[in-house]
């Protein structure tokens, strides 16, 4: 290795080759004095300069020990520039400090950047490169802070990535202090702009990516990624973004965690495909956007906070989707379900829509339970479901050219039914009876109120009593129809009251 008498850098990079060797840290945290080379106090001597860390690192041709080269406490001043390096031993900076650092396209065994500071003064660019890099192990970044961003498009990690409990901040800062960002007083320090915290566009990661507890100003965008196993991003906060967290075109074996996480825009899955559960369990975000995915192991969002429009247009969910207990706040429709399949349960009791449930052609193979919901209107036309159980505030239930096995319901509002196939009428528990079965009057007055004049909704209904060998029951609703009709033509007449 170089470094001469005359080299002041010298005594640095003998003692990380010492390190490099042995396997050992170099641990400058225990005392102020240590950040001093010879521990002298001087200021200027408690950083490590960028350059000379790389020096140590690239000019290495001693034979390093397997636990690779181990720093903690250090402060390393200017631009580290490790881009297409490779290294035969791992690289772990723990609780260190680096102005900016570049590990683009670099190839090594494992890199473990815990509980460090990385970005901080640093004013352009992305202060954290790590796009294309090949981690042949682990990636451990728990308790990362980032401020300006970090880049991990075509990253490859063959084992975990581990983001826990990491401050992701993609604002480029203008004036203020370090302090000030890490503390986020807006008071104190200004940004030019807020760009993306996490770039994880097109990486591969053959094991699971831990997030949980992430803390992101700024979008986190995985878009196409392809993960082995599950994504964890449960109990974090995403904001500064109108879409906090994108995954369109996504692959992943495992599942999709972000229950409890609180997030200021909307989560993008277009088109991915999930090979375990989303869960989001007590999330809450702007809105949830999963057009044209594949969901393998079940949909999980009971408790779910959505202050826009979500949709699952096309979506197909090959187990059950648990949407119970939910608050859908969006405007116009709620929620979409347009041609999406359920194979499996729909169960959204207890959720509160302050619009409507678009439900156009969906498909749900067993049951669709919306019981104790509170909806301004339900839309099912063309829709297939195995049994449809319905109660609460509707205005509107639009059942037009629907297929129900069964129907379970406590009318309310208008209902719209023309073209509707109706199997049976069954109660809570799904066997045939219930109040709408036995009282033909209540079923009859739920058509009645949409004012139609067409009969076949109300033939179908006296097609399911006399299968059931009722015919008092199949003429009641006969002469209800008939008695309805007479009613609105009377009073479209001139003069009627």
């Amino acid at each position: 290795m170089a470094g001469g008498l005359d080299d002041p850098d010298a005594a640095w990079i003998s003692r990380l080759r010492d390190c490099l060797v042995a396997g050992e840290f170099l641990d400058l945290q225990a005392t102020e004095e240590s950040y001093g080379i010879n521990g002298a106090p001087e200021k200027d001597t408690a950083w490590l300069s960028a350059g000379t860390l790389r020096r140590a690192i690239v000019e290495f041709d001693g034979i390093a020990d397997p636990r690779g080269l181990r720093l903690k406490g250090v402060r390393v001043s200017g631009h580290l520039d490790l881009s297409s390096v490779d290294l035969p031993y791992p690289l772990e900076l723990v609780a260190c400090s680096i102005d900016s650092m570049d590990l683009s396209r670099a190839v090594l065994p494992r890199l473990v950047l815990s509980s460090s500071d990385v970005g901080m003064g640093f004013l352009n660019g992305i202060p954290l490169s790590l796009a294309g890099i090949r981690v042949r192990g682990d990636f451990d970044a728990d308790r990362l802070r980032v401020i300006g961003g970090m880049d991990m498009r075509g990253a490859r990690v063959a084992g975990d990535l581990c983001l826990g409990n990491a401050l992701l901040n993609g604002a480029v800062m203008r004036h203020g202090s370090e302090d000030s960002l890490i503390d986020k007083r807006e008071d104190a320090c200004s940004f030019d702009s807020l760009g993306p915290a996490l770039m994880l566009d097109w990486a591969q990661v053959g094991q699971d990516i831990t997030m949980s507890g992430l803390d992101a100003s700024g979008q986190v965008s995985a878009v196409s990624i392809q993960v082995g196993g599950t994504i964890d991003l449960s109990d974090g906060a995403l904001r500064g973004a109108a879409t906090s967290l994108t995954c369109d075109g996504a692959r992943m074996g495992g599942n999709l965690h972000f229950g409890t996480t609180r997030m200021e825009g909307e989560i993008s899955l277009v088109g991915c495909r999930i090979g375990g559960q989303l869960s989001g369990r007590d999330a809450t975000v702007e809105s949830i956007c999963a057009d044209g995915s594949r969901i393998v192991g079940g949909v999980f969002l009971g408790g779910l906070t959505s202050r826009g429009e979500s949709s699952f247009l096309d979506c197909i969910v090959d187990s059950e989707m648990d949407l119970s207990d939910t608050s859908m706040l969006g405007d116009g429709w709620s929620l979409s379900l347009n041609r999406a399949v359920i194979i499996g349960d729909l169960i959204a009791d207890n959720m509160q829509c302050e619009g409507g449930f678009d439900g156009e052609a969906l498909r749900v193979t067993q049951k669709l339970s919306l019981w104790n919901c509170d909806l301004q209107e339900l839309s099912l036309t063309r829709a297939v479901v195995g049994a449809l159980f319905l109660g609460g505030p509707c205005l509107i239930v639009d059942l037009r050219h629907a297929t129900l096995g069964v129907l379970e319901a406590v009318p309310h509002g208008a209902l719209k039914a023309v073209g509707w196939t109706l199997g049976d009428i069954v109660d809570m528990e799904g066997n045939p009876g219930g109040r709408l079965r036995s009282s033909p009057r209540l079923i009859c007055a739920w058509l009645a109120a949409s004012g139609s004049n067409e009969g076949q909704p109300w033939n179908e209904v006296a097609k399911v009593h006399l299968r059931a060998g009722s015919l008092a029951r199949a003429l009641n609703v006969a002469s209800r129809r008939l008695l309805s009709a007479v009613r609105r033509s009377i009073s479209r007449k001139p003069g009627a009251r």
